[in-house]
C-alpha cells in the first residue's frame, strides 16, 4: 500500500554522494548504510539524519517450521 517512491535506492557506488546525502534531511527521512564498518561509522558521525546502524552486521538464520533444527 506504499507510495512506489517512498523507499529509493542511491544509483552510485561512488563514496562521494554519501556526503551530500547526509545533509539532505528535507529530503530524506532515514538512512540504512549497506557497506563496510568505516561507511556505517562515518554515517553514525555525519549524518543529520536518523539512521539505522549494525556497526558489525547481522546475521539471521531462517528455519522452515517443517525443518529438522538440529540438522539445520
Amino acid at each position: 500500500g506504499l507510495p512506489t517512491d517512498a523507499i529509493q535506492l542511491v544509483p552510485t557506488r561512488d563514496r562521494q554522494a554519501v556526503g551530500g546525502m547526509l545533509s539532505m534531511n528535507e529530503y530524506i527521512d532515514i538512512i540504512v548504510p549497506r557497506g563496510g564498518k568505516s561507511l556505517t561509522e562515518r554515517i553514525l558521525k555525519e549524518s543529520r539524519i536518523p539512521t539505522i546502524q549494525h556497526l558489525d552486521g547481522n546475521c539471521h538464520t531462517y528455519i522452515h517450521k517443517s525443518a529438522d533444527a538440529a540438522m539445520a
